[in-house]
């Protein structure tokens, strides 16, 4: 564990479900326009609200375990969002002059017109797929960090090559609350409050 996150995934089978929103962070930007004065900048994230599936006193023990580990809110943790998880195919962005290093992200589009990036952090194991102009790229020529969504060529690309992935991914989230209630109503019989998770960036 480091000094802001564990690097382990909410068991799914806790989750009988989930309700989910985006909400956007404000900040004040200049707009280039000149008709326009100070509005405001947004950052996209996600808000999660999620019923515990308790169906026994192991699952109970599970989820009390996992909050425990994560201190409340203290450490965030991973989250899959079973409504959006993969990447097919995405166009991948160069960080570097050399063209070695990119990172893994994913757009959200209106008519292929009007879009929005989101940069994945989280990516699964054994899940990547990475091709140069179409065709699947051998492993053995790149190198994945699952744990801020870059990808390292270990030789430059050519600037005429297109870079694309495929890959799944989860999302990094905190719990809202330093605090879990959970009633126990006979030894087989057990309610949890809904849990609110907020995502990370």
């Amino acid at each position: 564990m480091d000094n802001s996150c564990i690097d382990y995934r909410l068991p799914t089978t806790l989750v009988t479900k989930t309700t989910k929103c985006v909400e956007y962070i404000n900040a004040t930007h200049q707009m280039l326009r000149s008709d326009i004065n100070d509005t405001t900048f947004v950052h996209s994230r996600m808000r999660y609200i999620i019923t515990p599936f308790l169906i026994n006193r192991e699952s109970v023990e599970q989820l009390l375990s996992f909050f425990r580990v994560c201190k409340g809110s203290l450490y965030a943790f991973r989250f899959k969002d079973i409504s959006d998880y993969k990447v097919e195919r995405e166009v991948m962005t160069c960080s570097d002059e050399k063209r070695k290093e990119y990172y893994a992200k994913k757009r959200y589009h209106v008519n292929r017109t009007y879009f929005e990036f989101r940069h994945i952090k989280k990516i699964v194991h054994g899940t990547v797929d990475v091709f140069m102009n179409h065709e699947k790229v051998d492993p053995k020529m790149y190198e994945v960090n699952h744990d801020n969504g870059m990808i390292y060529f270990y030789d430059s690309v050519m600037d005429n090559v297109s870079i694309t992935c495929s890959f799944e991914f989860d999302v990094l989230v905190r719990f809202a609350q330093d605090s879990l209630h959970i009633e126990m109503h006979n030894p087989t019989k057990f309610h949890c409050d809904n849990i609110e998770l907020i995502e990370v960036k």
